[in-house]
């Protein structure tokens, strides 16, 4: 089942090399084990963590280990659900940079694999805790929808309508409504 997914785009002052590194803090955080970000940003056939966790990453590089572009890096986290028998987490990171000096495109996605169509117990829907770090440390582009919230009112009416007809959007639009108490669920 589909938990969570989305895509930023990435301006880090390291190049690819910062988001692999915070990719693999997560995941040392997660496993409460050391994981190179080295090591990983140079591909990792299926690495066991602690008999718990599989850590899978592959990369676009040369004999050499130096990037080939358009640089493709993802990897690959996937672990049992620790309370429901039959279910797997499965977290997936991807990165495209056509050229070396072109924003970073980092996808992601979690979803739960279950076994047997006995696995009834509901999932609880949440955002990985590795988007937030990547967009505090990884400089997001300014081109990432999503990143702020804006409150659309009389004042800025007129800007919503332009960012709406505007024919080089290529994001959706999402507009939520206020709770009976006037505060908002975002």
């Amino acid at each position: 089942m589909l938990v969570y997914c989305s895509s930023l785009a990435l301006d880090p002052v390291g190049g690819a090399q910062d988001v692999i590194r915070q990719i693999a803090v997560w995941v040392g955080k997660r496993c409460r084990s050391f994981i190179d970000p080295e090591r990983l940003g140079h591909g990792i056939r299926d690495f066991n963590i602690a008999g718990k966790y599989h850590i899978q990453s592959r990369v676009s590089v040369d004999d050499d280990n130096s990037p080939v572009y358009p640089f493709l890096f993802c990897a690959q986290l996937s672990h049992a659900d620790e309370q429901v028998s039959g279910r797997r987490w499965v977290m997936e990171v991807g990165l495209q940079q056509d050229t070396p000096d072109s924003e970073i495109i980092c996808t992601f996605l979690l979803k739960t694999d279950e076994v047997s169509a006995r696995v009834t117990t509901p999932i609880q829907v949440t955002r990985p805790r590795l988007v937030q770090d990547i967009v505090e440390h990884c400089n997001p582009s300014n081109y990432t929808p999503g990143l702020r919230v804006k409150r659309l009112d009389e004042k800025s009416a007129a800007a919503f309508l332009i960012e709406v007809e505007r024919e080089e959007r290529s994001y959706p639009i999402v507009i939520i409504s206020p709770l009976r108490d006037g505060k908002y669920l975002v």
